[in-house]
């Protein structure tokens, strides 16, 4: 009977432990980061928690004393609970098309040096936006990037030489 016990309380704990057991995340600043280590590298995919209002995309982020580098960001659902973003200089990272589509209370965004390509429809009626701040790494503005976006003022940096189709379309410039 004790040996039935003892098995038993040991096939618990063993279940718990692998029951608890989630994937490798680090969550910061709003995001999500899901870590992945191939051949010898190791790097992390973005998402956003859904909640934070205010939300700092980082470069890289840390687990148990390995560093990961931040190369892809999925889509933020529509809504309107995110004010202000910020991107962590970073040439690495790449943003899915229509990363911020419809974030009604988006108000201002700086994306920070390294990045070289806003996607289509990246800022796509974000109503509320007023205040973009673009790095001088910036080449490409994808088509739709702010078509119906609240935007006013925008500086192009010297490095862009493509501007995709409607990309400014019905914003307020």
């Amino acid at each position: 009977m004790l040996s039935f016990i003892l098995l038993a309380v040991a096939f618990t704990v063993v279940l718990s432990d692998s029951s608890s057991a989630e994937p490798n995340q680090v969550t910061e600043g709003g995001m999500v980061y899901t870590l992945t280590e191939s051949g010898g590298e190791y790097t992390a995919s973005a998402s956003w928690d859904g909640t934070t209002a205010d939300v700092i995309i980082k470069a890289s982020v840390s687990k148990e004393d390995q560093t990961y580098i931040v190369t892809t960001v999925a889509a933020f659902a529509e809504g309107s609970t995110l004010r202000t973003v910020v991107v962590e200089d970073n040439n690495h990272i790449s943003f899915s098309d229509n990363q911020f589509k419809k974030q009604t209370a988006l108000t201002s965004v700086v994306i920070g040096e390294g990045v070289t390509k806003l996607s289509a429809n990246m800022f796509n009626r974000c109503s509320a936006l007023k205040s973009v701040t673009l790095p001088s790494s910036l080449t490409e503005i994808e088509m739709c990037a702010f078509l119906r976006a609240g935007i006013e003022t925008i500086t192009i940096p010297d490095h862009v030489t493509i501007i995709g189709q409607q990309a400014f379309d019905k914003s307020s410039l």
